[in-house]
């Protein structure tokens, strides 16, 4: 049977995920102290700033304003299957509001509120090191959807 390469991906992704989650979990609740955000701090620094690059290059994205970052996040997004909107996307401002977030599986793993900036931080600056994310609201923390602002400041 041959698989199209979209379902490859896909199954992946999702895997992945699962992967990830898992783990961060198992350290979280063996250490209870931090170190699983330590840990994916560190790989996420460096592949954050390779896939913000390798998007950037791929699909042609140019610029170190908040628009192309809006752009870049908005493939990563895609390929990660998040349900999102980008309601705000400026030159200096993006604005992502997430209603459905792959990594929230399976729910124990609510707990983990920062995982999501230890991310997009890199993969912003990778693009422009002045750039800054917050999260305004997170679905581990209980909300309805994360909501993330993304800043580019002269």
């Amino acid at each position: 049977m041959e698989i199209p390469s979209e379902t490859k991906l896909r199954l992946v992704l999702a895997s992945y995920a699962g992967i990830l989650s898992g783990m961060l979990f198992s350290l979280k609740e063996k250490y209870n102290d931090g170190a699983p955000l330590e840990l994916y701090r560190e790989i996420a620094e460096e592949r954050a700033k390779l896939i913000a690059n390798t998007i950037a290059e791929d699909f042609g994205i140019t610029g170190d304003d908040a628009e192309a970052i809006g752009k870049c996040l908005d493939v990563w997004m895609k390929v990660h299957d998040f349900e999102f909107t980008l309601p705000e996307q400026t030159k200096t401002k993006v604005r992502l509001k997430i209603t459905k977030c792959p990594f929230q599986q399976p729910p124990k793993l609510r707990d983990i509120n920062e995982w999501d900036l230890l991310f997009m931080v890199p993969f912003s600056q990778a693009l422009n090191p002045k750039a800054t994310a917050k999260r305004t609201t997170g679905m581990c923390a209980g909300d309805p959807s994360c909501e993330l602002i993304i800043e580019v400041h002269e």
